[in-house]
């Protein structure tokens, strides 16, 4: 049944071994032979993004620049959007992890350049989820927009007309498409 093979799945990573899962990084290809994950060339690109991000560059501006030199991505056949730069820093596969199994794959970074881009991340207040009094995106993977793409939620802190903030800050929250986020 499922539930045993998950539990089968879940035994084999809590104890060490390396298994093939389709929801790991597209920055790591499966080696049949060696029955074990390596880098691939989009691992190229994951370290100028943490290159990049340590040298000072805001999100967005590492989003703009991969968009500009048609950077393919590492996931999807989309756009880098700033949500996609900081999902790749935060992500502890760089440091050979994965769902609690600590090295599955060959790390990308050493801790404590990990450690770094953690801590500049956090100083950054538009991308600090997880404050109190954030809502979560309860349609996440659920709405899509007719070109295909992810709905996202966004929050309108000011009102338009006064500029001045709303009493509740998640009074006007609506839908948009990710690729206006990108630019399209």
């Amino acid at each position: 049944s499922f539930r045993s093979l998950k539990r089968s799945l879940m035994h084999d990573l809590l104890t060490g071994k390396v298994v093939t899962h389709n929801n790991a990084p597209k920055y790591f290809t499966w080696d049949k032979s060696k029955q074990r994950y390596e880098h691939n060339a989009k691992t190229a690109v994951v370290k100028r993004i943490v290159r990049m991000f340590l040298d000072g560059n805001a999100l967005y501006a590492i989003a703009r620049t991969l968009n500009r030199e048609k950077v393919p991505t590492v996931k999807t056949d989309t756009a880098w959007s700033g949500n996609a730069i900081r999902s790749i820093l935060k992500n502890r596969a760089m440091l050979g992890e994965f769902l609690g199994a600590k090295n599955f794959f060959p790390p990308i970074l050493e801790p404590e350049t990990f450690d770094r881009v953690q801590a500049l991340l956090a100083q950054n207040p538009s991308f600090n989820k997880g404050k109190p009094g954030t809502l979560a995106n309860v349609f996440r993977g659920i709405a899509y927009c007719t070109c295909g793409r992810r709905m996202c939620v966004l929050s309108q802190t000011k009102d338009p007309h006064t500029k001045k903030p709303h009493d509740d800050p998640f009074r006007y929250r609506y839908l948009r498409c990710n690729s206006q986020g990108t630019g399209k």
